[in-house]
């Protein structure tokens, strides 16, 4: 099936949002740039994807673990009421208005009251995040389903997450924090008040026993990494391809594919990097890596000689002709070589002395066969 380079850069987003959401990958990511400092391409992608995994994470960590256990605000009022004492009496005061004079109706006490607010800082500081997050976010889930660049499965698995969000607005306590963002809003002193929140947010979490539920430790996390990124318009995501050849966005999808495959079961990151300069590997828990080989044109597992290849031939015969002569060349015995043969099987295993080769043709939106997830369990058993 062709697609479109609109279609493709769609997927590289949301493939890059589910590997931000995993921890995998923390910044603009290019797998096929070689060692350029500035690609356009990988920032401008960067964006949309850091968008809608923000909101997602905002809504998995924080928003539904809220649902269940809201922030709350304790405190103390002091009234003065007369009859029967409410509350915990305060004495010294109450003798001291009383002999003051004569009171009309009797005695009067002067009481504090115990008061249970659901404004608290957390409360508000999530609603008022996830207000100018969902805005952006609701704009680019519009764009990608007005112009068809999703399958029905990704738009159901977006459409969901608004439909969270939505649910959560019904909640009495959701509604009266949303009405306060508002408010603040409309003053003009937003970015202030977000700024006193989080001190006081900070402030409740490192109390002992704390007073901020846990999610409010992830709330705090999530805005610091979040950076102050505008609105993302549409053109801005045209801008973002609209000079890539078509073939570049098909690699860049194969290879974030890929990379998502690995990560799942060996638990990579994305290596931290020098100021200026993009992280060029990934590392796994175990001391394991997946980076670029030498020559630039293959990735290779460390430890385990898997290697991984993205060909672009269109000819079946051609590309495992090419496979086979180049994977000599690499300290690696095991392979995925991804293809882009449309008279082609989908996936296809061969082998040439010691060397296995697993041919697959991913098409863009589906999930990872079971194929291919089976022999790279096989593969990780035989080397562990």
């Amino acid at each position: 099936m062709a697609w479109t380079r609109e279609q493709l850069a769609a997927q590289i987003v949301l493939t890059l949002v589910s590997l931000r959401v995993g921890g995998v990958v923390r910044g603009p990511c290019s797998l096929t740039a070689g060692r350029a400092q500035d690609d356009a391409l990988a920032d401008g992608l960067w964006q949309w994807a850091r968008l809608l995994g923000d909101v997602h994470a905002l809504i998995d960590d924080c928003l539904v673990p809220a649902l269940r256990e809201p922030g709350r605000l304790h405190r103390r009022r002091i009234v003065e009421v007369g009859g029967r004492p409410r509350g915990a009496v305060r004495w010294p005061q109450t003798v001291r208005r009383n002999l003051s004079g004569p009171r009309p109706g009797g005695p009067r006490f002067v009481c504090s009251h115990g008061e249970r607010s659901m404004l608290a800082p957390e409360n508000l500081l999530l609603l008022s995040t996830l207000d100018g997050l969902e805005h952006g976010a609701q704009g680019v889930r519009a764009l990608f389903d007005s112009r068809a660049l999703l399958n029905a499965s990704q738009r159901r698995h977006l459409g969901s997450r608004r439909a969270r969000v939505l649910e959560a607005m019904r909640e009495p306590w959701v509604a009266a924090c949303r009405e306060r963002v508002r408010e603040v809003s409309r003053s003009g002193t937003r970015l202030g008040w977000e700024r006193a929140l989080e001190g006081e947010v900070l402030g409740r979490t490192n109390l002992r026993p704390q007073a901020a539920p846990d999610w409010a430790r992830r709330l705090l996390e999530l805005r610091s990494v979040r950076g102050r990124g505008g609105v993302l318009r549409p053109e801005a995501f045209a801008g973002a391809y609209a000079h890539v050849d078509e073939a570049r966005l098909w690699s860049e999808l194969a290879h974030l594919v890929l990379l998502e495959l690995l990560a799942g079961s060996m638990g990579l990151e994305q290596e931290a990097s020098a100021a200026g300069e993009r992280p060029l590997g990934f590392r796994a828990r175990a001391g394991a890596d997946y980076r670029k080989s030498a020559d630039e044109q293959a990735w290779l597992v460390g430890g385990m000689e898997v290697g991984t290849l993205v060909n672009h031939g269109r000819d079946w015969g051609e590309v495992r002709k090419a496979a086979r002569l180049a994977l000599w060349d690499y300290p690696a015995s095991r392979w995925i070589i991804v293809h882009r043969c449309e008279d082609a099987p989908a996936f296809a295993l061969d082998r040439k002395d010691s060397v296995e080769m697993l041919y697959w043709r991913p098409e863009p939106g589906e999930a990872q066969p079971r194929e291919l997830q089976r022999a790279w369990a096989r593969w990780s058993s035989a080397s562990s």
